[in-house]
């Protein structure tokens, strides 16, 4: 695939139309704005129906790859939406998927994108998107997951090897959209994100720093004023140790009684020992048997709390059907896998065929974050120095999680040794009250519970797992636009 043809211009759906013509891709597809949009369904490599295509949203939008230069054959895929409101002035996001190995596209689809996938391979409008005031780019990343691809030799371990990454990633994105290098760059994701994000941003803080006074066009300044990260993944050995007091919490807070009183000694033993592990992990030379036995004393603990009857990223849920580790709603997850693998949808996105012949919401290419320790690893101390450069932050957690949960990444943000700390832990917690962006009329919901001292806050959402925008899109959407504009 050469070069020009791995990437789809940003056009909107019309023009887009006017050029497939000239590069000989979607043959006789067209394109209409729709509120429901239908996409035509291939079956035995023909069309079931004549519907003209909108692909996800009427917005300016483009797929594609960016080959990165301090890779073998590294090819990052992403999918890039304008905002429905003010591009020329609206942020500019990422999101990351956690995992690690989870594509990007399971947030895109199944919480915060401008589209759902249907039962009957229709897209429709999700108008609660993050692309509601921003200009969002969904990115498959480590190398290998979704449909990113690299040679074997690409494949990544450490958070060095993420950060580098989309740094690089970044300075080609902004080179083909200069529109963009002025606006404001936040940093978004969810779960295993808590340790892409901090490592990623420090990475361009410090990037910034080193080429502060340089006057060449080759490095490109990354306008990032912000860190959102949802339920994460930050500190292994003090969200694992705090997990019998989340038992307690999800008494309190929804009733649910995961295990008698008379077996938290059990449990609060059990906890000690995948401490241990994550522990015994981070020890040179690596004890790799230390750092799988974590990730497995992990699950082993989710599993005995939930007993395979509740689903453990949404306690409220009973569990049903698990995907790629994940008690959710398989059956949603299944459209988007199908409607990622249909040929017309895949040609629209610009995705190498030959080396991503199938869609995967997960990936196994990433299995070096966990023998290699990575998954073990805390990266709170990372959150303090980008703090310290000023960077804002806030974590934002859903209290009916029972992975990465509320407990858990209370106990680590309230322990960050950063210069607010003292202040952070002396004020107040106060109600979060949001109002539906999309509606004026409808009253003002009491969502949760903020902690915020200058560049940092701390957000409990209430009737949310660990996908806040999936159960709570107007709280999430709301949260995320106040967080951007500097309003909590």
């Amino acid at each position: 695939m050469g070069e020009k043809s791995e990437q789809a211009p940003l056009l909107k759906p019309q023009q887009e139309r006017q050029a497939r013509g000239r590069r000989g891709l979607l043959v006789g597809l067209a394109a209409v704005v729709s509120a429901l949009v239908s996409v035509a369904i291939y079956a035995n490599g023909t069309h079931s129906t004549a519907e003209p295509v909108v692909y996800c949203d009427t917005t300016k939008q483009e797929a594609g790859y960016i080959k990165l230069p301090n890779k073998v054959d590294d090819h990052y895929w992403y999918w890039y939406f304008e905002s429905r409101s003010n591009p020329a002035t609206d942020p500019f996001v990422i999101w990351l998927t956690g995992g690690p190995g989870g594509s990007s596209l399971l947030g895109m689809f199944s919480e915060n994108g401008p589209c759902t996938v249907q039962e009957d391979m229709t897209t429709k409008v999700n108008p609660y998107s993050w692309t509601h005031s921003a200009n969002v780019l969904w990115l498959d990343q480590p190398t290998g997951v979704g449909f990113s691809y690299g040679a074997a030799d690409d494949l990544d371990s450490t958070e060095t090897d993420v950060a580098e990454n989309l740094y690089l990633f970044l300075q080609e994105f902004l080179r083909k959209h200069p529109e963009l290098r002025e606006n404001a760059f936040f940093l978004t994701g969810e779960s295993f994100a808590g340790h892409y994000l901090p490592a990623s941003a420090l990475y361009i803080v410090g990037q910034n720093a080193k080429h502060s006074n340089s006057s060449s066009d080759d490095v490109i300044h990354i306008n990032l004023e912000g860190v959102a990260m949802g339920n994460p993944w930050t500190s292994p050995i003090v969200q694992t140790s705090t997990t019998t007091k989340v038992v307690k919490q999800i008494r309190e807070s929804y009733n649910i009684t995961l295990v008698p009183e008379s077996q938290l000694d059990e449990i609060k033993s059990r906890t000690d020992t995948c401490a241990e592990y994550h522990f015994e992990c981070q020890k040179v030379p690596r004890n790799i048997m230390a750092c799988v036995n974590a990730t497995s004393c992990d699950v082993d603990l989710t599993e005995i709390l939930t007993g395979s009857v509740r689903n453990q990223y949404d306690i409220r849920e009973k569990c049903t059907e698990v995907t790629f580790g994940m008690c959710t709603n398989a059956t949603a997850s299944r459209h988007f896998e199908e409607y990622l693998n249909l040929d017309h949808v895949r040609r629209h996105l610009n995705v190498n065929l030959e080396r991503v012949p199938v869609w995967l919401e997960g990936s196994e290419d990433t299995n070096g974050f966990i023998t290699g320790g990575d998954y073990s690893k805390a990266y709170d101390s990372t959150v303090a120095d980008i703090l310290e450069a000023g960077i804002r932050v806030i974590v934002y957690v859903g209290d009916a999680d029972l992975v990465c949960h509320w407990p858990g990444n209370e106990a680590w943000t309230r322990a960050l040794e950063w210069h607010g700390k003292e202040q952070f832990n002396a004020v107040e917690e106060e109600d979060f009250v949001t109002h539906d962006p999309l509606d004026a009329a409808a009253a003002p919901v009491r969502a949760g519970l903020l902690r915020s001292f200058e560049n940092f806050a701390l957000l409990r959402v209430f009737n949310a797992g660990h996908m806040v925008p999936q159960a709570q899109r107007a709280v999430a959407l709301d949260l995320i636009n106040r967080f951007f504009r500097d309003e909590l």
